[in-house]
């Protein structure tokens, strides 16, 4: 009985060389982008420990400043001193400041140097709890005063006003233009010992975040080389001067079971989420709420133009109202809706403020914050809520009571904002309509 023979041959041709030289290229182009990751990983690294440095010389500068009234002015967060004399007939109150989780007003006072030049002074913080209250000014010392503080620069980019900046005692953002009669240098001084505390972070990102990013991108960049070293390409291994082939077989029996496999789980996890989603459906699991509103709808109430509202509200401007129901003053709900409005950023002129009292109007109107109006009202039958969301039509869309909190209010404006856009032509006309407002309504700054 004849022996079959098995013959080996080595074959090394032109398409097998070609196919070296292509896993090649394959393994350097493999190493090149995982390596550039690593280096754009150590280079975002590098950047962050910088920032942090020059946060550290900020925080390291000199308490006392060179000199008295100087007349270069120094950079963001230098410390400065002055020699001079309030002028309280001109103080404000900055408004929707923070210290510590309060919400507070700043109190700014011009200051009149020696050398006859002009100085907004931020003299401390003083929290409020949200109340829209007249606050009483503080005593102001009209001898000449030496002072010491950190010098902030206007940054010149204006963020978002609702309604007036000034309103004769506080002020949204400070601008020079509330200070006509004043020749004022361009940047606020915050003192180091103010009245009731500093709420002015001059450094946005602390040193300390800074130092947290640079050992996160610099695990990132090693995490990138440990991937590009576990999962890198291998050439295939020669044997003698060409590959060895049995027969036409070119893989052996371990390898294509374990292609098979492969293949097996992929097809299992195309198909997978099928029967889950039909045992989601059956069993009820992990099925969200069939709700999208935080609001209760509430098709029965009838339209703005039906409420005895007195003035009556305009309709045709095209944006979205917003009212509660106020009996009392000072009313907290005042300034929680505010900030909420403030919230929108570049949406906030769409969206109107309404606060609804059976009372005559009186001097509580101006304590109002600004962007917002009263109205005096008979509440309607049946009214149970406290606060309204109306359409651009005055029809009512949603309605909230006490349990329901300023984060649910303020994702139901949100999505119906988003999902009502207007078009280009609308939105130049409201902008238009919108007195008051900034058509790029850009972050406030800590002015």
């Amino acid at each position: 009985m004849a022996i079959p023979q098995v013959v080996v041959t080595t074959v090394t041709s032109t398409a097998d060389k070609h196919a070296d030289s292509k896993q090649r290229w394959l393994l350097y182009g493999w190493w090149c982008v995982w390596l550039l990751l690593f280096a754009l990983g150590l280079s975002l690294a590098h950047w962050q420990w910088q920032r942090a440095q020059e946060k550290q010389q900020w925080l390291n500068a000199s308490v006392v400043a060179a000199e008295m009234n100087p007349q270069t002015l120094p950079p963001m967060n230098q410390p400065l001193q002055l020699q001079g004399v309030f002028h309280p007939q001109f103080n404000r109150w900055l408004d929707n400041r923070t210290l510590d989780g309060q919400v507070g007003l700043a109190l700014i006072t011009p200051l009149q140097s020696s050398d006859g030049r002009w100085w907004l002074v931020d003299r401390g913080f003083v929290a409020t709890a949200g109340l829209r209250t007249q606050q009483p000014w503080p005593p102001t010392p009209l001898t000449e005063q030496r002072l010491q503080g950190r010098w902030q620069p206007w940054s010149g980019r204006r963020g978002l006003l609702l309604g007036e900046n000034d309103d004769g005692h506080r002020i949204q953002q400070l601008r020079a233009e509330v200070w006509p009669q004043l020749n004022l240098q361009p940047g606020v001084v915050h003192l180091q010992e103010g009245s009731s505390g500093q709420w002015w972070q001059p450094l946005g990102v602390s040193r300390e975040r800074h130092l947290g990013y640079a050992v996160q991108w610099l695990l990132l960049a090693l995490v990138a080389l440990i991937l590009g070293w576990r999962y890198r390409p291998k050439l295939r291994p020669w044997r003698g001067p060409g590959r060895v082939r049995v027969g036409s077989m070119n893989i052996t029996r371990e390898v294509a079971v374990k292609n098979r496999v492969k293949l097996l789980l992929l097809l299992t996890l195309l198909f997978a989420p099928v029967p889950a989603a039909l045992a989601m459906w059956y069993w009820q699991i992990g099925i969200p709420e069939a709700r999208v509103a935080h609001g209760d709808l509430v098709g029965d109430t009838p339209p703005l133009s039906q409420w005895a509202l007195s003035p009556a509200p305009d309709l045709q401007a095209g944006r979205w109202h917003l009212l509660y129901r106020c009996e009392t003053q000072p009313c907290a709900q005042d300034d929680t809706l505010w900030r909420l409005h403030r919230t929108l950023g570049r949406d906030a002129p769409r969206l109107v403020r309404w606060q609804l009292n059976t009372a005559a109007a009186s001097a509580a109107d101006a304590l109002l914050p600004p962007g917002g109006k009263r109205l005096r009202w008979q509440p309607p039958a049946g009214l149970k809520h406290t606060i309204w969301l109306a359409d651009p039509q005055g029809n009512i869309v949603l309605a909230y009571n006490a349990d329901n909190s300023t984060k649910d209010i303020l994702q139901d404006v949100r999505y119906l904002l988003r999902r009502n856009p207007l078009s280009s032509l609308q939105a130049e006309v409201l902008a238009l309509q919108s007195a008051g407002h900034n058509a790029q309504a850009m972050p406030e700054e800590a002015l």
